[in-house]
């Protein structure tokens, strides 16, 4: 019998947004209090009122988080009974943002100017394409306009004006000169916020001989001269105001009647220069020009892209919805009427081109209309500021919502988390978002306190671990932070390990990792111990060199004329030709790796021909074989580990990429090139991680993927003591319409010091996006705690009380915590320790044979092998497809209900792949499909060969009462052949899968060939 509780406390708040009909409804859902199931409340509660389906919107911001709200919604409306909207499920906007924007753009293309059939893309452009129209370009520019850029083209490195363009092209605010910023509105402010003090205190100087009175006066007098007249001062003379403004030569104190405020001005002053006033001074002479031509070409790049209506990215889909109906009052109408009420959800996530698009149509003179929308948001959770999540645009809602007479409430009862970590977390988020700074505040948010669920146990006392310093001793080898993350990995190794000894299962833990910068600590030690895990993270690996070098060989095996990534790949670890012989080789007229002469130089043409002898590889192999070919038949593995230099973390970057290829990432070497390329990644957003469903793992993954997640057990790791410092070239301000450029000239001070070239705007981005990242901080923190449903593990560094670093935030805000509430954890110290198997990779290199092929014509290798049949191949990939998928239990009725995504996908091939398929079904087989456990179909698994690591997929594995059951669909037409020479081809394979199981999983496993053209079982032995 189920136990009942008592209502939660927050029971007549939670009716009274279910019940809500003439307000607005916007509600504030602290983590793991159930929004979701409130939403599914609400939702069927308006459709038992009589709300059309069709005429009710529910966005949210995943395909996971839509699947899963469609999927209730349509469970609780069967519980319900409501036939009507049920039966219409199909018509309901479910989206997600996305997917929103999209379906307005299809349905309604006479309005919006869109291509109904359009296909959509995660940028516009690749840096192939852009370099070769960036060359176009400047070969069609006029001479005098050549002249006119010639400063900027010769001075402002070709890739970060590359990356400029890049980054203006997308954003479609950014299009005017203004919006950079002006130097003499720089040195404007500089004169008025601290010349003015400056002039003051050296008024009152009693010795005008004094070092800092002769440094002082000497910069006020050239900053008024610049702002009297041309501004054109050198970079050597801004080096030398540098140098004697840092002098340590400041003479006698008794030089300054009030020398304390004397020190305050002149130092706030002496940074205000080196930070704000000289890299802009640096840039002036090039920013007018630079802007000129980035924006010109960007420009040309958006028309090219807008031209063409038949492709958009995902940033399109929303600014080109948006701007069809801020631009067609028919289509705004027509959505206005279309739509009685739309739920938003995870609306802290939104952007302002999101709420513009809501607002263009649901607004009405400028004012919600009453009754009409639902947002639910917690703004703690707002975590995705890397991809414009703006918390400040969801604050100014929320005022709109307020103001418009919207029911504004919180729900606060945590159905998650046991009595104990509520108790931390409400002490620990008080101070967390309690001690954010003034400048914090605008784009920070307060603490609500959450409650435990009635009936929640008190649980295990969270476990606040505090990690030492390095021993002396490991110092010499070892930076601390490095320290710390095995100290870190042994502990969550150990903990595991008696988790499991005790009756939990791998999938019970979560390890939370603020970034991938150690991850290979952890996954060295869980392999060490044998732990399964799984690992979600994001791709920091891109920008690393041996990460490069892979990818421009890559792009040679692809795209032989590509002369750029030929040289790149010539200097890359693989072969490490030097300039001389390069030049050599150009002077003979070869341009690329498929040009064979004996002029060669002897180490160009040894190169070549490996090269050439992987393009046939590229031809012939499947890409995990291939990827084996070029790592372990080739020379960047030894000349990695022979250069000692981050060894052991750039051999975990090549064995991660080819962990991902193995484990079913990329299939092909164009989507592995179009993952590994760092300036066209993804930027949609990002789905949550598909852990192991069956619990077979431990979860590592980045706190951004946990979030929407859940887990038993969960240990956060430390979080970095340093500041994230700024990398980007282009820094933009959406609400203030502001942008900025880093040109990328540095003016040396001393030998590891330089003034940067930046534009006017620069200094004030870069502080508030360093504001805005702090408060995220906090806010992504707070994520990470409230994950946990039995177990929270904190680790923590000692922090000085001050810091506003991740791990200063986290120490602090503990240290709080326990001094007001010493029960709410457990604080305990870690012994430093030497840990076990330190270095050495993960995964062993085994021998491996490079690809041997005949020699011939060059590329003239045909990918098949005897009786390869193309036809049946083309069907049988089809075939594989839809069995992935079929519902076993009534495969006809999913063939039917499926038959309008499916005709799109098979075309007019469908009739005849679906009567393969069923065919499975009716066949007396010496199994029960329907019956037997359906472990994994398409189930991958990765097996050493004396080849390398192999991937292998088994189409479909089941369990019964007998044992294991390994089945291989096979669609061959016997064309004559007899069933046993059919069977042959297959049967050694087979086997390899029916062993490989067995061993696996300890039991005993069956092997059948399905023969499904045939309808033959062929059993293997």
């Amino acid at each position: 019998m189920t136990e009942k509780y008592p209502p939660p406390v927050d029971e007549q708040v939670r009716e009274l947004i279910r019940a809500e009909r003439k307000r607005n409804v916007a509600v504030q859902a602290s983590a793991g209090t159930g929004k979701t199931t409130l939403i599914v409340d609400r939702v069927t509660g308006l459709l038992r009122d009589g709300l059309p389906i069709d005429r009710l919107a529910v966005v949210t911001f995943t395909r996971a988080a839509a699947s899963e709200l469609r999927s209730r919604i349509r469970s609780r409306l069967m519980e319900q009974g409501q036939t009507e909207p049920l039966r219409n499920i199909s018509r309901a906007w479910i989206e997600t943002i996305h997917g929103f924007a999209s379906r307005i753009l299809k349905e309604h293309f006479n309005l919006t100017g869109a291509d109904p059939s359009f296909s959509t893309s995660e940028g516009h452009f690749d840096p192939l394409e852009i370099a070769r129209q960036w060359d176009a370009w400047l070969l069609g520019l006029p001479k005098n306009t050549i002249e006119e850029f010639g400063d900027v083209l010769e001075q402002v490195p070709v890739e970060t004006l590359r990356l400029i363009i890049l980054g203006i092209e997308p954003t479609r605010w950014l299009t005017e000169r203004d919006m950079l910023g002006y130097t003499r509105e720089v040195l404007e402010r500089f004169k008025r916020e601290h010349l003015a003090e400056v002039d003051i205190v050296l008024d009152s100087c009693l010795n005008q001989l004094n070092p800092w009175f002769l440094a002082f006066s000497g910069l006020s007098r050239r900053m008024k001269e610049l702002l009297a007249g041309p501004i054109d001062i050198a970079p050597a003379e801004l080096a030398e105001l540098r140098g004697l403004l840092w002098s340590r030569k400041r003479g006698a104190r008794s030089d300054w009647p009030d020398h304390e405020g004397m020190m305050d001005i002149f130092n706030a002053a002496r940074e205000e220069f080196i930070k704000g006033v000289a890299p802009v001074l640096i840039a002036h002479p090039l920013t007018d020009g630079t802007w000129q031509l980035a924006e010109g070409f960007a420009a040309k790049l958006r028309q090219m892209w807008d031209e063409d209506r038949s492709r958009l990215s995902y940033d399109d889909l929303l600014y080109i919805a948006w701007r069809a109906i801020a631009t067609s009052g028919r289509l705004a109408k027509c959505l206005h009427e279309r739509f009685e009420h739309v739920l938003i959800d995870e609306f802290q996530d939104t952007s302002i081109d999101q709420v513009n698009l809501f607002s263009s149509f649901l607004e009405q003179a400028g004012n919600l209309p009453p009754g009409m929308v639902t947002v639910v948001a917690d703004d703690k959770q707002s975590i995705y500021g890397w991809r414009n999540a703006d918390i400040e645009t969801y604050k100014n809602f929320l005022i709109r919502m307020r103001e418009s007479g919207a029911l504004v409430e919180g729900i606060i009862t945590n159905f998650r988390s046991t009595g104990s970590i509520i108790r931390f977390v409400n002490a620990f988020g008080k101070h967390l978002f309690g001690s954010q700074t003034a400048e914090e505040q605008p784009f920070g948010c307060d603490y609500s306190p959450i409650t435990e669920r009635p009936g929640a146990g008190e649980g295990e006392p969270v476990l606040i671990l505090s990690l030492p310093e390095a021993p002396d001793d490991l110092l010499v080898s070892m930076k601390t932070a490095e320290y710390r993350a095995l100290l870190q990995a042994e502990w969550f190794a150990s903990y595991v390990t008696r988790g499991l000894e005790s009756g939990s299962k791998p999938g019970d833990y979560a390890l939370l990792i603020r970034s991938t910068t150690h991850l290979r600590k952890f996954i060295e030690v869980l392999e060490r111990e044998n732990i399964p895990y799984f690992v979600e993270a994001t791709r920091d690996y891109r920008s690393r060199p041996e990460v490069a070098d892979l990818r421009e060989l890559l792009r040679c095996l692809v795209h032989p004329e590509d002369r750029l990534a030929w040289l790149h790949t010539l200097r890359s670890m693989f072969f490490g030709l030097d300039d001389i012989a390069i030049s050599q080789a150009a002077a003979y007229g070869i341009t690329g790796y498929s040009i064979e002469t004996d002029e060669c130089p002897v180490e160009v043409a040894v190169a070549n021909a490996v090269i050439r002898n992987l393009r046939r590889a590229a031809l012939s192999l499947p890409l995990p074989d291939l990827l084996s070919a070029v790592l372990y038949g080739t020379e960047i593995v030894p000349s990695i580990a022979a250069s000692k230099y981050q060894a052991a973390r750039r051999l975990g970057n090549l064995q991660f990429i080819l962990e991902m290829v193995l484990s079913g990432g990329p299939s092909t070497i164009e989507e592995l090139l179009l993952e590994l390329d760092e300036d066209f990644a993804p930027s949609k957003a990002e789905e949550p991680p598909a852990a192991p469903s069956d619990g077979s793992a431990v979860t590592i993954t980045t706190i951004h993927r946990a979030k929407g997640l859940s887990w038993k057990r969960v240990v956060l790791a430390a979080q970095n003591a340093g500041k994230r410092g700024l990398t980007d070239v282009l820094l933009t301000d959406e609400h203030n319409r502001a942008a900025a450029f880093d040109l990328g000239l540095k003016v040396p001070l001393t030998s590891n010091a330089n003034i940067r070239s930046r534009t006017a705007n620069w200094r004030n981005i870069a502080l508030i996006d360093g504001y805005r990242g702090t408060a995220e901080s906090r806010r992504l923190v707070y994520v990470a705690a409230t994950r946990a449903e039995e177990s929270l593990v904190l680790f923590v560094t000692e922090q000085k009380e001050d810091s506003t670093s991740p791990a200063g935030i986290v120490w602090n805000s503990v240290q709080s915590a326990l001094e007001e509430d010493p029960g709410c954890c457990v604080f305990e110290e870690l012994e430093p320790i030497i840990p076990k198997g330190r270095g050495g990779r993960s995964l062993p290199l085994p021998e491996f044979h490079p690809v041997s092929l005949p020699p011939g014509e060059l590329f003239s290798v045909e990918p098949f092998v005897p009786g390869w049949q193309p036809e049946g191949a083309r069907i049988g990939d089809m075939v594989h497809s839809m069995m992935e998928k079929i519902d076993f239990v009534d495969p006809e009725r999913w063939l039917r209900e499926k038959s309008a995504d499916l005709e799109c996908l098979f075309g007019e091939d469908l009739p005849f792949v679906s009567e393969l398929c069923l065919s499975f079904f009716s066949m007396e087989l010496p199994f029960d499909p329907v019956n037997a456990r359906i472990i994994g179909r398409e189930f991958p698994y990765t097996v050493m060969t004396d080849g390398g690591l192999k991937q292998r997929y088994i189409d479909l594995l089941l369990e019964d009462d007998e044992g294991l059951i390994v089945v291989d669909y096979k669609t061959d037409a016997f064309a004559g052949r007899s069933v046993e020479q059919v069977a042959e081809e297959y049967i050694e394979t087979q086997r390899h899968y029916r062993r490989d199981v067995s061993d696996f999983f300890g039991r005993p496993a069956r092997g059948y060939l399905i023969f499904l053209r045939e309808a033959i079982t062929i059993k293997v032995t």
